[in-house]
């Protein structure tokens, strides 16, 4: 990520966290809610958009898409601010969803003995922002609508050891937007239990993925799972 967004992350939860220390202590029945805030969920990442419309022709003369769906696992770090607003920052990770996988002949790493690989591209997404939160039933159920900006790395890999100087990236910045509805449960209302919805769209560099970047194409994903939450 460019140095302005890093600058951005430490400042905002740098404030956080001064704003946690400077508060006096709380109970949960004293302020009715946690504070702190970790989501970790998981699910399926499925292209939208003119992604689902992308094609590519293949050596034997037939012809496949470009995206695919993939498994998607994601860690989310939360703050609310105050009772019906949260500060999100997380990280997700993805299996291959560019579907191009191609046979190279590498070295091992510090070795002489060499060994034929499939190059497998992988997605990383790291998204930052808030959503509004509407607590109900004494804070048993949760509904969450949020969005903000997110940085987008889809990039290729041989597997570990190896190193593949053909592998390419392709990154770039975007937006998304979120819905999010769970049962917390437990008597302090610490875990909860979640349905997930994260709609990502971002302008990604052409990387190993000329054509459809020349062509206007927008990298455009719509993540949907379930998961569970910690709350202290």
């Amino acid at each position: 990520m460019k140095n302005p967004m890093k600058m951005f992350v430490l400042a905002l939860f740098g404030a956080a966290s001064a704003s946690a220390q400077s508060e006096p202590t709380e109970t949960f029945e004293q302020r009715r809610f946690h504070k702190v805030v970790f989501e970790i969920t998981g699910g399926s990442l499925q292209p939208k958009g003119a992604m689902r419309s992308a094609r590519y022709l293949i050596s034997d003369g037939s012809i496949r898409p470009v995206f695919s769906s993939s498994g998607m696992f994601d860690l989310n770090f939360g703050y609310r601010v105050i009772k019906y607003l949260q500060l999100d920052s997380g990280i997700e990770f993805g299996g291959s969803v560019a579907g191009m996988n191609r046979q190279i002949t590498v070295r091992e790493v510090g070795g002489s003995r060499t060994e034929t690989r499939t190059v497998k591209d992988q997605i990383l997404m790291v998204p930052l922002g808030a959503r509004a939160v509407v607590p109900l039933f004494s804070e048993r159920l949760l509904i969450g609508i949020g969005g903000g900006g997110a940085y987008v790395r889809n990039y290729e890999s041989a597997g570990a050891n190896v190193d593949c100087t053909s592998c390419r990236s392709r990154s770039g910045m975007g937006s998304y937007a979120l819905g999010r509805i769970e049962y917390v449960a437990g008597r302090n209302r610490n875990f909860g239990f979640a349905l997930n919805a994260r709609y990502t769209q971002a302008k990604l560099s052409a990387g190993f993925l000329p054509v459809f970047t020349r062509n206007g194409g927008r990298d455009t994903w719509l993540l949907l799972g379930g998961g569970i939450s910690l709350r202290f």
